[in-house]
């Protein structure tokens, strides 16, 4: 609950609409401190934007931080293609700065979400002045790999099938934590897994297994 009130108080979302159609939803707080520029940050495939709530409220303090809801999370709307790859994240991202009104800013991507981040700096470079990568999700899309990336969606889409979306997050979100991680950092993982959208996730493993 405190998490919760901390989240809705400090780091609230809203729904922004994109002249091109749809809606991505942000979370974001603080104002950039001098010529700091804003830091925008990409999940993984089995969280949200709300994850980013402690490194948002340290960051705030220097500059602005911005945590999207990738499409299908969230209230963001689904890209239109049940395959997307990441340059469909990528420009789902250049139109989501440009509602912003951003010029220019840092670019982090965590887990899957260097599958979407790297591919919207090789489209739209002049939008990103440096480019973070967290435990970057490599991909499964080289043609070295395609028995791999066929077993990972056979897994994961098998999984989602038998479980849904609450077992999975029961079975799986243990996983994304130490061994030493506070039961306060554990719940929120659990409740950020929880909310995600079918859909969403389907498109994310076509993301992961397509994605190099």
């Amino acid at each position: 609950a405190d998490q919760l009130d901390r989240l809705g108080r400090y780091f609230p979302a809203r729904a922004v609409t994109l002249a091109a159609g749809g809606q991505v939803s942000v979370r974001e707080c603080g104002v950039a401190q001098g010529d700091a520029l804003p830091l925008v940050c990409l999940h993984g495939i089995g969280s949200g934007s709300a994850s980013w709530l402690e490194s948002a409220l340290i960051l705030s303090r220097r500059t602005r931080v911005i945590a999207w809801d990738a499409p299908g999370y969230g209230e963001s709307s689904p890209l239109p293609m049940d395959a997307p790859r990441g340059a469909d994240y990528g420009q789902r991202l250049h139109d989501l700065l440009d509602a912003l009104g951003i010029e220019r800013c840092v670019l982090v991507g965590h887990s899957l979400g260097a599958l979407m981040a790297a591919p919207a700096v090789r489209q739209h470079s002049a939008h990103f002045a440096a480019l973070a990568l967290i435990s970057p999700a490599r991909g499964y899309g080289a043609a070295a790999l395609a028995a791999d990336s066929a077993r990972v969606r056979s897994q994961r889409l098998a999984t989602l099938a038998e479980l849904g979306v609450a077992g999975m997050t029961a079975q799986r979100s243990a996983r994304l934590v130490s061994d030493h991680a506070s039961p306060v950092a554990r719940a929120w993982v659990q409740w950020n897994m929880a909310r995600l959208h079918e859909h969403g996730y389907r498109q994310a493993i076509e993301l992961l297994c397509g994605g190099d």
